[in-house]
């Protein structure tokens, strides 16, 4: 049984990040080893407490790390969120978002029509329908272009990471990349098949993705400064 089917909310509070009142729930846990701070889009700002944790010392645990809330709730808002009428890029291409109270998601030239109760899910799953069909076209293509093979591909929804690839030749793809641009995405696929090459950071590697990806740095910096902002 996971933590948070353990988990009490017990109080409601607000707490002032750059002049504003954020509100934040703190919960009593029966397994928590120590007093955490978790921030969510999804959830927002909770304070999670193990047993016998002095609910006094809340507000003096917030405003000890008061920058680092401040940074992670100005990050979450830059993160658009899915409604009626929010334009996404989609493989470079401009998709308007259309909710509906139909339970079927549909792609109608330019207007993504999606199930307003299961939009985030629903919006998913589309995604990764058609980052499984882009993907099967455009890694063969680069695979051949570097003269790397593969085994096979798979889709996947990893948190933190955009790729990898493993010793049985298979490379695992975030379908997030559809959200980027294409030279970028192309990197994080160079990348993955570079590893079949070499299996870890060394210089030669970071040599031999060079040579296919001479934009490699500006890649790597865009997926970090952008990467945090994707719509889902």
């Amino acid at each position: 049984m996971d933590a948070y089917t353990w988990l009490v909310k017990i109080l409601q509070k607000v707490f002032l990040i750059d002049k504003e009142l954020v509100p934040y729930e703190v919960f009593l846990s029966r397994v928590a080893r120590c007093a955490r701070i978790q921030i969510s889009a999804e959830r927002g700002l909770r304070v999670v407490l193990p047993k016998n944790f002095p609910l006094s010392d809340v507000e003096k645990m917030l405003s000890e790390r008061r920058m680092w809330i401040t940074d992670k709730v100005r990050s979450i808002a830059k993160i658009p969120r899915l409604a009626d009428g929010l334009v996404v890029r989609i493989l470079e291409r401009e998709i308007i978002l259309v909710m509906h109270e139909s339970a079927c998601t549909e792609l109608r030239e330019h207007f993504l029509h999606l199930p307003a109760r299961r939009a985030k899910e629903a919006f998913r799953e589309w995604l990764r329908e058609e980052a499984r069909k882009y993907f099967s076209v455009r890694l063969p293509e680069l695979s051949r272009e570097l003269d790397i093979s593969f085994r096979r591909f798979s889709v996947r929804a990893q948190k933190t990471r955009w790729g990898s690839a493993s010793r049985r030749r298979t490379i695992s793809l975030n379908y997030k990349l559809l959200l980027m641009p294409l030279w970028v995405s192309d990197y994080v696929m160079i990348h993955e098949l570079c590893h079949l090459v070499h299996m870890n950071h060394s210089l030669r590697f970071w040599k031999l993705v060079e040579s296919f990806c001479p934009r490699f740095r500006e890649a790597r910096k865009w997926l970090r400064k952008e990467g945090r902002y994707l719509p889902v």
